[in-house]
């Protein structure tokens, strides 16, 4: 009997669930008050969203105000055009000093210019020149470091040329001091076939009757055996 009661008491519908709290809004559906009243509120929850999310914003409303206003030429029935009109001012004239027959004044307005910081007026001017100085002070260490790159451009072409000057220098040393030994064997070449020939010695400027009296006579083959003999004469 408890069974059938649980079964009968899960089985029975839940009025607060979504079944009966949602909406239905086909069409030809009767709604009561509460409900129609509830559509309406979020429909119009909804067009005020979309309101807000396409209004422009402040910043822009303002400057297209302030850019209306700008465009618009001084109406005549101001009182900054009628105290103008009364110094002999026209439209199209422009204000300032005339000088030798030509107006050097301004027909255009001055431009307007905001600020979008708390700092007094000249702060910006003094930023300027302060940005400026850093920007000079910048500029000349860079040059500085490229004029110090350049001196070590310099000094390493320098040294590579100097080294290429040594190696060649090298070169021909090498190639000068072969030619001396060559001309050195042919010479001594030379100098034992006239000893040996004619019994002459070049070193001593003389020929000898014989190979023995060149042996006693000559100091030797080479002309630094003949340097003594030289100075002694």
């Amino acid at each position: 009997m408890a069974h059938d009661e649980n079964a009968s008491a899960s089985d029975a519908e839940d009025y607060m669930s979504d079944m009966y709290t949602a909406i239905d809004i086909r069409p030809g559906i009767v709604t009561t008050h509460t409900q129609t009243r509830r559509l309406k509120i979020e429909s119009k929850q909804v067009e005020n969203m979309e309101r807000l999310r396409n209004r422009p914003k402040i910043s822009e409303m303002e400057k297209k105000m302030r850019d209306d206003g700008l465009a618009k030429p001084v109406e005549a029935d101001s009182k900054g055009f009628l105290l103008l009109s009364k110094m002999g001012y026209k439209p199209g004239m422009s204000l300032g000093v005339e000088k030798e027959g030509r107006s050097e004044g301004i027909k255009e307005p001055i431009a307007l210019e905001l600020k979008s910081n708390r700092s007094g007026l000249g702060h910006d001017t003094e930023e300027d020149e302060r940005r400026k100085k850093r920007m000079r002070i910048y500029q000349a260490a860079v040059s500085a470091r490229a004029k110090a790159h350049e001196a070590l451009i310099d000094d390493f072409s320098e040294r590579k040329r100097w080294a290429v000057h040594l190696k060649q220098l090298s070169t021909d040393l090498q190639k000068s001091r072969k030619v001396c030994q060559e001309l050195d064997a042919r010479l001594s070449e030379i100098t034992d076939y006239l000893r040996s020939t004619h019994c002459y010695c070049i070193w001593c400027g003389a020929q000898y009757d014989s190979e023995e009296e060149l042996e006693n006579s000559c100091p030797g083959k080479t002309r630094i055996s003949h340097a003594g003999v030289d100075e002694d004469n």
